[in-house]
């Protein structure tokens, strides 16, 4: 049981005060510790987001360049492939490509063919074509026809009189829907073949002759 003390006693007591305690004599301060595991805890945590973040945004750029060549190398190809396009011919091998143009002349003779056929009185006006070709001082003019051809120009045209200076022979060796007018100082060509390789040449130019040249001096 405690002694309560009276005031006339109390002066028989002195005053007691804590006693000083130095720094690190015994008592830890845990404040200090416990704030740096915080920021280091932070700390940690800012570098884990600002490294996410830029492997992100390098991943990101590493996907637009992928993506990027990916669409350019599509435009190389479709850029290629409407160069084929635009002249096939340039593709095609050599053999190909005389195989295709002697195709087409054999079209264009089969054209040519069937059209004399439907209107065989072309012929009539290959003759008058070819006769306004000679210059005007021509004499000993022959007009060299196919014998069934011959036929129909005598039929159109009559037979030439001296005054004309020109004459209708039958040659077999002609085909018909041409003919040859020869004098004694020129020659008009204006057979069917003639006919043929001019029709060749403005489809071709001038490639397909330079070629068969080329050929027959090889």
């Amino acid at each position: 049981m405690s002694k309560i003390i009276s005031k006339d006693e109390a002066h028989e007591f002195e005053a007691w005060d804590i006693p000083l305690v130095e720094a690190g004599a015994g008592v830890q301060n845990t404040g200090d510790k416990g704030l740096k595991k915080y920021l280091n805890a932070a700390q940690l945590e800012e570098i884990y987001k600002q490294a996410f973040q830029e492997a992100w945004k390098q991943g990101q750029q590493q996907g637009l360049e992928a993506g990027e060549k990916l669409v350019q190398d599509k435009v190389q190809t479709l850029g290629k492939l409407f160069n084929a396009l635009a002249s096939p011919l340039q593709e095609l091998d050599g053999t190909v490509e005389a195989e295709l143009v002697d195709l087409v002349i054999v079209l264009l003779k089969q054209l040519v063919r069937r059209e004399l056929k439907l209107e065989p009185g072309q012929v009539v006006a290959v003759v008058k074509d070819a006769l306004r070709a000679l210059p005007l001082s021509a004499r000993n003019i022959q007009v060299r026809l196919n014998p069934e051809d011959l036929r129909l120009v005598e039929d159109a045209l009559g037979s030439p009189t001296e005054n004309q200076h020109w004459q209708l022979i039958d040659d077999p060796v002609i085909s018909r829907g041409g003919c040859k007018v020869v004098t004694n100082t020129s020659q008009i060509d204006s057979t069917v073949e003639s006919q043929v390789a001019s029709l060749i040449a403005q489809v071709f130019g001038d490639q397909r002759n330079s070629d068969e040249t080329v050929n027959k001096q090889d």
